[in-house]
Formats: C-alpha cells, structure tokens, sequence
C-alpha cells in the first residue's frame, strides 16, 4: 500500500488494486492494524484530516478532521 498524493492505492487479494479516495491533501502517514482490517490515514497540511478505513471493504468508517495551525 502507498499513497499518491491524496489517494490510497492498495492491493487486493486477488492481486487487483484498490484505490481509497476522500483525502483533501496529499497523504502523509499510513498505518494498518495488527490484523489487517483497520487502516489509519493522515493527510499533510494545516487541519489535515485523519481517516479510518474498513481496510477489507475500503471504506471510509470515520473522519476526524485536524485542528487549523495557529
């Protein structure tokens, strides 16, 4: 898995591609849990978002938006 500026590309188990897309900024950190299922993202810039994903199903289960630099 890697980001391309504000999407996700991943793989899929059966080899295809799954891109998650609802990123404003390009994506600065990723993270996946132990298990696999749950993916956090965060993205760059001032209030950048954080997101997670059902990693299995590349939904976007909640987003928590970043507090604007001051």
């Amino acid at each position: 898995m890697f980001s391309a500026g504000a999407a996700i590309v991943a793989m899929k188990a059966d080899g295809g591609q799954r891109h998650l897309l609802g990123h404003s900024n390009a994506v600065a950190a990723l993270a996946l849990d132990a298990a696999g299922t749950v993916l956090v993202s965060g993205e760059e810039g001032s209030g950048g978002a954080i997101k997670l994903w059902d990693f299995r199903s590349g939904r976007c289960m909640a987003t928590m938006p970043g507090a604007p630099d001051l």
